[in-house]
């Protein structure tokens, strides 16, 4: 039971360290597209007048980890400061530094299936990023919910009043975990990054591709 405890403990360690360094590459790539794209970016969306996907027509898995999904994320944005974002979140709570707070969401306690988030806070405690990173042990599962935040970002802050939630209708959404993980370790998968503007906020939302050896993603709003 011990090794097992420390096993796990050691596979955290070497996803946090693929996600720190997918997260590196990932803030210079939106960097340079911040500042080639900006004709890009007001087509994309600039303004409070997104499309508020219904949550429910999502799995329970997805639901679980956005709701309330009103907000950015789990009823968080970024008008609030630290002491809010404690007030609000309920999710499983792991650490606090002075310009972090970890929480854990539970996806399945019995597999220990879950994702990691993390809010970033300036020197005036004001929030200014919040980063999610997948656990999960099933490649299969990993892409689905990489799947479905791709297709929720998409109606959310892309399409109209009339788009619906038809997942496996959308081909370019789709993931074949098989192909997917055949993928060379050295290759770089693309990642999605939406533009939107809330409160005179302007705000991206970077969806980093799944890792081509486990599925497993990580999400990353940003405060422009």
């Amino acid at each position: 039971m011990l090794d097992a405890v420390i096993v796990a403990k050691q596979n955290k360690t070497l996803m946090k360290q693929h996600f720190i360094t997918s997260t590196i590459a990932a803030t210079k790539y939106r960097r340079l597209l911040t500042l080639i794209s900006i004709i890009p970016i007001f087509l994309m969306g600039c303004s409070n007048n997104s499309v508020l996907p219904d949550i429910s027509e999502f799995s329970p898995s997805m639901q679980h980890v956005m709701q309330p999904h009103e907000d950015l994320l789990r009823g968080i944005n970024f008008n609030m400061n630290k002491r809010q974002i404690k007030r609000n979140e309920t999710a499983n709570f792991v650490k606090e530094t002075p310009n972090s707070i970890w929480y854990d969401v539970d996806i399945n306690a019995r597999t220990k299936e879950f994702v990691d988030i993390t809010y970033k806070f300036n020197t005036e405690e004001e929030l200014i990023k919040i980063q999610l990173l997948s656990y999960f042990n099933s490649a299969k599962e990993a892409l689905t919910l990489h799947r479905e935040f791709k297709q929720y970002f998409a109606l959310r802050y892309q399409q109209s009043n009339d788009a619906k939630v038809d997942i496996d209708a959308h081909s370019d959404i789709n993931i074949n975990p098989n192909i997917a993980l055949a993928a060379p370790s050295n290759v770089n998968l693309p990642n999605d990054i939406w533009f939107t503007k809330i409160d005179d906020q302007q705000v991206s939302i970077e969806l980093v591709a799944p890792s081509t050896t486990d599925g497993n993603f990580s999400i990353i709003w940003n405060r422009e």
